[in-house]
């Protein structure tokens, strides 16, 4: 069957009958962008695919009745690459196809535009190779050309509104193609994607949610792999300011699209905060990232909420005046409430946000805590963290810091913290860490008990220990 095919065209195109050709690529686009599939054998594709770059390529002079048979190769190109195995596309795609693709991208012709851009999103989410062949194209150069395109064809008067082509017809094709680029693993290096930084955030500034979500992505793989200093340079280009915004204008509506904004929004300002300096930090603090996770909190959506909670963890090892913040009811009782979460990773962040806060939080800022209620709910989520080690591990540290510096004799020793504290004792009985830190807990309900005993009877059992 594939022969007679490759024949007709090969025969069409030495004729120079390029109407045979157009009708013929039209005619086998269509009839397999329905099926979703290309079943031919491998070496069919590799011929037709020879095909299609010479006409992507020997219609260069973008003339209107050959820039509908470049357009037309180039969809096919598309749809073939959408279907391919991973194993085939090092066979099927070359440099020089790519070069050719790209050179595209000083069409006029919108459609030849947009479906170049859908051809390699496809090609570049393939292989890093391809992937960096593109980067390294300096793309980011042609999508400014495009969007300037788009910015002069808005205020001009054309005799037919209609032939206006949409904003989102190419900017989709661009964000997807940016998702594919960035998105890794592996990811690529930042010295390859610095040139990006202003084409990605100006996308963000786009309406259409779908272009949003793509751009957050892109973001999302950046961000991966940045350390402290690459996290600054970002910052100065306002990025986190914009993420917040895009955050606040999507968190109250409730259809999915822009769910899964929110959504890629947080992952990227997670990976934003887990790497900032506390000078970097407090930049967020300053504009209100607490008020928005507090607002994704409200909504009590299991996706969001674990995203904040690890947002909120690495907060959390701040400076005193941000864990203050921190420690305001609102978010400390919600938090309380995600420690007794189902959810494996809410309660895990949860409790990363608890001991953290303990860890870097001042004497004074220790005992407030206590009083708030800390310690009864690091002794309830023992029961929580049943055979859960790394997390019974962590919550009796807390505890034990706890116990270090505030006097439990004014909150005293509840009977639940006993029992739960005897049932680790028996239960990780000859497990080290675990029985030498549960002693120590005990050591101090003991000194507690002592101590208020002599309250009562007006005894000292301490006469050398300072107050």
């Amino acid at each position: 069957m594939e022969s007679p095919l490759l024949q007709d065209l090969e025969a069409f195109t030495s004729q120079g009958n390029y109407i045979e050709v157009l009708q013929f690529l039209t005619h086998f686009r269509k009839k397999f962008t329905k099926q979703q599939s290309f079943p031919f054998p491998l070496q069919f594709k590799a011929s037709l695919m020879t095909f299609l770059q010479k006409f992507i390529v020997h219609t260069i002079s973008d003339l209107p009745e050959r820039s509908k048979l470049k357009m037309e190769s180039l969809w096919l190109i598309t749809n073939i690459t959408a279907t391919l195995a991973d194993s085939e596309f090092l066979q099927l795609i070359t440099n020089d196809l790519i070069k050719d693709i790209l050179h595209c991208l000083e069409s006029n012709y919108f459609e030849i535009l947009e479906n170049a851009l859908w051809a390699l999103a496809n090609i570049s989410g393939c292989h890093v190779i391809f992937r960096d062949q593109i980067i390294a194209s300096r793309l980011f150069l042609c999508v400014n050309k495009i969007k300037s395109k788009l910015f002069l064809l808005q205020h001009l008067e054309l005799p037919n509104p209609k032939s206006k082509p949409k904003r989102t017809s190419l900017l989709n094709p661009v964000a997807w193609l940016f998702c594919n680029l960035f998105i890794g693993p592996p990811y690529p290096d930042f010295p390859m994607i610095k040139h990006y930084i202003g084409t990605l955030i100006e996308l963000l500034y786009e309406g259409d949610p779908e272009i949003i979500k793509y751009t957050l992505r892109a973001w999302r793989g950046i961000t991966q792999k940045c350390g402290e200093n690459e996290i600054k340079i970002l910052n100065n280009f306002g990025l986190m300011m914009k993420i917040l915004g895009v955050l606040v204008q999507n968190i109250e509506i409730e259809e999915k699209k822009h769910k899964d904004v929110v959504y890629e929004g947080l992952k990227v300002v997670g990976n934003i905060v887990a790497e900032s300096s506390n000078a970097q930090t407090q930049i967020y603090f300053d504009c209100n990232l607490v008020k928005v996770l507090e607002m994704v909190l409200r909504k009590n959506e299991k996706d969001l909420v674990g995203s904040v909670c690890w947002i909120l963890s690495n907060l959390a090892m701040g400076n005193d005046t941000q864990i203050k913040v921190l420690m305001q009811n609102e978010i400390y009782e919600k938090m309380i409430r995600n420690l007794k979460s189902k959810d494996s990773h809410i309660q895990s962040e949860s409790l990363h946000f608890f001991t953290n806060l303990v860890a870097f939080s001042t004497m004074k800022q220790r005992n407030i805590l206590v009083n708030k209620g800390i310690l009864c709910s690091f002794f309830n989520s023992l029961e929580l963290f049943s055979q859960q080690e790394e997390k019974i591990l962590m919550a009796l540290r807390s505890i034990h810091s706890l116990l270090e510096t505030c006097p439990l004799e004014k909150v005293g020793v509840q009977s639940s913290w006993r029992f739960a504290l005897q049932k680790m004792m028996m239960n990780y009985k000859g497990k080290t860490e675990i029985s030498d830190i549960c002693d120590g807990i005990q050591n101090f309900f003991e000194e507690s008990d002592l101590k208020l005993l002599g309250s009562y009877f007006n005894i000292n059992f301490y006469p050398f220990q300072e107050d």
